[in-house]
């Protein structure tokens, strides 16, 4: 039951030839190591999903992680309906999924099979929501590296919230906010029925 899968191809050509590495999050005891080599080479990470167009990866200089940005792959996005147990997350599973960005080594697969309800419906909110104008105070970015909701579902928290299940104490935590749908999701206006004339 993959959620995401990556190969971690390039951090200099010189490594690359080396010490190519296949990643997965069930092999989390290679990040470390791994993430040790690409801090010591100052590069960028580039990560290249299996199924997709290459993504990338970056230090934080703030904090000092490592990021990946990640996308799910087909296997790991039907992998992630599956853990859906409520109407609310498979909803939300059908909205687009985009690229989100997580802090390398933090997310296992480990974790998300166990389906805790808030682990679940922060990927959701992760690889579905929209970015955030300003970020969250109460979010560490220990796992997301990025401040993304999803307007009117999960009172508005940030995925960051809302995996450590604080959504309550979330800045962006609103009840009774409208929800939000992707255009691609939303139903097309109908449109005007036209007597026609012999």
């Amino acid at each position: 039951m993959l959620v995401l899968s990556y190969i971690l191809p390039y951090i200099q050509e010189g490594f690359a030839k080396e010490e190519k590495a296949s990643i997965h999050l069930y092999e989390a005891s290679d990040w470390p190591s791994l993430e040790k080599k690409a801090t010591a080479y100052k590069e960028p990470i580039s990560f290249l999903n299996k199924f997709t167009t290459p993504v990338s990866g970056f230090q934080d200089e703030q904090t000092g992680y490592s990021y990946a940005v990640v996308r799910l792959t087909a296997k790991g996005d039907r992998a992630l309906f599956d853990l859906c147990h409520n109407n609310v997350q498979r909803e939300v599973w059908r909205f687009p999924s985009y690229e989100f960005v997580v802090r390398v080594g933090a997310l296992t697969v480990k974790q998300v099979r166990t389906a805790r309800p808030s682990y679940v419906n922060a990927i959701l909110i992760a690889s579905r929501g929209v970015k955030t104008r300003e970020p969250c105070s109460m979010s560490t970015r220990s796992v997301f590296g990025e401040h993304v909701r999803i307007p009117g579902y999960w009172n508005g928290a940030c995925a960051g919230c809302k995996w450590m299940d604080g959504g309550a104490r979330c800045d962006f935590y609103a009840d009774r906010e409208p929800k939000y749908g992707p255009l691609s999701v939303a139903e097309l206006p109908r449109a005007p029925i036209e007597e026609l004339e012999d």
